[in-house]
């Protein structure tokens, strides 16, 4: 390789690895996503079967298996629901709700449920971060997982979630950062 675009390209890797790239700014809005569409619903069903996303359910239950949580707990932004399930299938004295702000997202964990035979242990409904169809302390434990970069107020979807907690209740929250790095 011609020694000139060599040093090019290491002095454009180093820039990169010291000063970072521009992040962008995305405005949080409801259903930015496009979760509602039946298709992009399905999409992400199957993308949240990947490899890669098993492996962090096994991580987060046996996280959450660490905490000894009892009682009611609610996945929020369960999305299809697997991370509920399996929480379900681990900890058979729980409670176990999945919320998502998304109908399809609901039905798909319904679904997924129903196809693990725990349609009796697990239950779904349609619940925004921000408002959560829970009254004051209805929980003991709450986990959210790849959620909370998508609420359009994570203060407020924050302040619900310790509402809806019990005194001493616990929130275990796994996620990435909003802000992405690019190369433009």
């Amino acid at each position: 390789m011609n020694p000139v675009i060599l040093l090019i390209i290491l002095t454009l890797a180093t820039g990169v690895a010291v000063y970072g790239l521009r992040r962008i700014n995305i405005p949080r809005q409801a259903g930015f996503e496009g979760i509602e569409a039946p298709e992009i619903a399905e999409a992400y069903n199957r993308i949240s079967r990947w490899p890669q996303f098993r492996v962090l359910r096994l991580i987060i239950a046996r996280e959450l298996a660490s905490h000894a949580p009892s009682g009611i707990l609610a996945d929020i932004g369960c999305g299809p629901g697997y991370l509920a399930t399996l929480i379900a299938q681990r900890h058979p004295e729980l409670e176990v709700l999945g919320l998502d702000a998304s109908d399809e997202m609901v039905k798909a964990a319904e679904s997924n449920a129903a196809d693990l035979g725990l349609s009796d242990r697990v239950k779904f409904r349609r619940g925004d971060a921000a408002d959560l169809p829970l009254p004051d302390g209805a929980l003991d434990f709450a986990v959210s997982t790849l959620s909370l970069h998508h609420w359009s107020d994570p203060s407020r979807g924050l302040a619900e979630v310790h509402r809806a907690l019990k005194p001493g209740g616990q929130l275990l929250l796994f996620d990435l950062r909003r802000y992405s790095r690019r190369f433009f």
